[in-house]
């Protein structure tokens, strides 16, 4: 929509919508910026196929995995611990997607490095979120991680990255959607479960 200069002024806007809670501010340009022209669009690649297969899955109700997820059988965690756990890892992954993202926008690491680093980490989620009853999700990772060539240019990593930033963000809501917390608030309140988990200690 456009760029801030004064970043001075900025924060004095912050401060005041801070200090009188929801209220209108406009900002207005003093020049008018020619309009960007719009990027090109970038060729079907493996590697956006594969990624644009996973975003699709996750656009259906509920997304893929999530049936998975609430008739898994975790016998040695429970089924609420591996959804905490689904929870956190779709986060962790969400948090090096946008770290990858960064890195790949401003020309701050070399593509091939970006993308053995892209590959290593969906890998690692893949094992992980296998384990905590997502396996389906984790075969898009590890197809994704294989299709991802080693010299990755920079425009299709970050098209890429864009779209599974998405596709985490709505499995992560999903994950939270279908675990019942507030039952859990509801029967321990917010501190009884942790005091007993402490032995009757006090946090």
């Amino acid at each position: 929509m456009g760029s801030v200069h004064d970043l001075k002024a900025l924060a004095r806007l912050g401060n005041a919508l801070l200090g009188a809670g929801a209220t209108r501010a406009r900002l207005l340009g003093q020049a008018s910026v020619p309009a960007r022209r719009p990027p090109a669009p970038l060729p079907a690649s493996t590697l956006l196929g594969a990624i644009a297969a996973l975003h699709e899955a996750t656009l259906t109700d509920p997304p893929v995995g999530i049936d998975e997820l609430r008739s898994a059988q975790m016998l040695g965690m429970g089924n609420m611990a591996g959804r905490m756990q689904a929870s956190g890892l779709l986060m962790g992954l969400a948090e090096v997607l946008f770290l990858l993202r960064d890195h790949a926008s401003h020309s701050s690491a070399e593509p091939g490095l970006l993308a053995s680093m892209f590959t290593n980490e969906l890998l690692r989620y893949a094992r992980w979120l296998e384990l905590v009853g997502m396996p389906t999700v984790a075969g898009h990772l590890r197809i994704i991680a294989s299709a991802c060539p080693a010299g990755a240019n920079e425009a299709e990593l970050v098209s890429g990255l864009e779209a599974m930033l998405v596709a985490m963000a709505r499995l992560r809501l999903w994950v939270d959607a279908v675990s019942p917390w507030h039952l859990l608030k509801e029967r321990f309140g917010d501190e009884a479960w942790l005091a007993k988990s402490l032995g009757g200690r006090s946090a």
